[in-house]
């Protein structure tokens, strides 16, 4: 599944809370948990105006393996 969190930048460095923009995982704990991580990244502030910021994350399946 993917899910793409979205985010405003400020030019006084604060920013917008993460939200959701599109998501096929349907798995809110993940969603939850990687919102967590998103949100203490370390952004730059733009120079100019407001930002807004996407940030896609895939996951993918475990491949299975046969012994």
């Amino acid at each position: 599944g993917r899910i793409v969190y979205q985010t405003t930048l400020y030019p006084s460095a604060i920013k917008a809370a993460f939200t959701v923009g599109t998501n096929t995982l349907e798995h809110p704990e993940v969603e939850d948990c990687v919102a967590r991580v998103l949100k203490n990244l370390a952004l730059p502030a733009p120079v100019r105006g407001m930002v807004t910021v996407s940030f896609p994350v895939e996951f993918a399946g475990r491949a299975s393996t046969q012994e």
